[in-house]
């Protein structure tokens, strides 16, 4: 059998540890290993490597989320600028659209967070009401059908994601 270098095995150790090298190079390398004591120490005191898959796929999925939490947030306040404007009926696609982002940040936990979306919206615009105009007889009411009227837009857009999510997966999760 040729005899491996030292250099070339140091090179190959690396590899092995991370799973990368073939079964023949493996193989060579163990039996360089059995014989050269400086390969052996170099080979113990490397670190495995290896990652936590699920470690990093649970960052990967927070960040994610993070981001679509901004997003959500922004069209939230958007729908409620636009609502005080001309373009008000423009909630009409933006509140499905934020319903949308619900769904992507947690599928299951939906109707939770599109509460919380249609109270932030009612409460950013009974906020300005109240600054606006002071308290007025009509305002709770027209508080609760501001607040439903958006979790109904919301869910619309939850419903839209659920239907595409099917139509594009071709299964339920």
């Amino acid at each position: 059998m040729n005899k491996l270098p030292c250099e070339v095995v140091m090179d190959l150790i690396p590899l092995i540890k991370d799973h990368v090298a073939s079964k023949e190079s493996e193989e060579l390398v163990r039996a360089h290993i059995r014989e050269c004591d400086n390969c052996r120490q170099y080979y113990e005191l490397l670190e495995d490597t290896s990652f936590d898959d699920q470690k990093v796929i649970e960052t990967i999925r927070h960040k994610r989320n993070l981001y679509l939490t901004f997003i959500l947030l922004a069209g939230v306040i958007t729908g409620y600028q636009l609502s005080l404007s001309y373009y008000m009926f423009i909630n009409v696609w933006i509140m499905p659209v934020i319903g949308i982002l619900c769904h992507m940040i947690k599928p299951v936990k939906t109707y939770r967070l599109a509460l919380i979306c249609a109270a932030v919206f009612t409460v950013l615009s009974l906020f300005g009401t109240l600054l606006q105009y002071g308290i007025d007889d009509g305002m709770i009411l027209s508080t609760l059908a501001i607040f439903i009227l958006m979790f109904v837009l919301i869910m619309i857009g939850k419903l839209l994601a659920m239907l595409l999510h099917y139509a594009w997966k071709g299964r339920w999760k």
